[in-house]
């Protein structure tokens, strides 16, 4: 009986619609949204270390050969390069990256992100349509 007269006595306030309930780092962006980018940049250094496996190799005269390098028998020394260059491959990160963050960041002025919009126009077409009209009228 003790714990129903407490939750009667609990005063409830009301959050301007202008203050967050949420913590954000900056308006429309908070843990949830820094979750999804994180790992869609996680996604794109593995993408971006799948691609640097991917070599070839060249053969580079002995006169700019390290001392102790192996040599082949015709005094050339192979080295093994990336088929990608690095540069190149910095936009497997970027893409994900920045793609996710258009993807969730709230629009301030509805609070809608592209994702839920597009979630939500997709439900739209799903849904059945009333058009109200006579036939035959004109």
């Amino acid at each position: 009986m003790d714990e129903q007269q407490e939750d009667q006595r609990a005063i409830q306030y009301l959050i301007p619609s202008n203050v967050s309930t949420k913590f954000e780092f900056f308006p429309g962006f908070g843990w949830y949204e820094f979750k999804i980018v994180f790992i869609a940049c996680v996604i794109g250094i593995l993408i971006y270390t799948g691609l640097g496996l991917v070599g070839k190799t060249t053969y580079v005269n002995t006169t700019n050969a390290p001392n102790g390098a192996k040599l082949d028998r015709e005094r050339l020394m192979e080295e093994k390069v990336p088929a990608i260059p690095a540069m190149a491959r910095i936009f497997a990160v970027i893409i994900p990256g920045a793609g996710s963050f258009l993807l969730v960041k709230r629009d301030p002025s509805n609070g809608m992100s592209l994702l839920y919009t597009i979630k939500s126009a997709s439900q739209f077409k799903k849904n059945q349509r009333l058009y109200l009209y006579k036939y035959g009228s004109g």
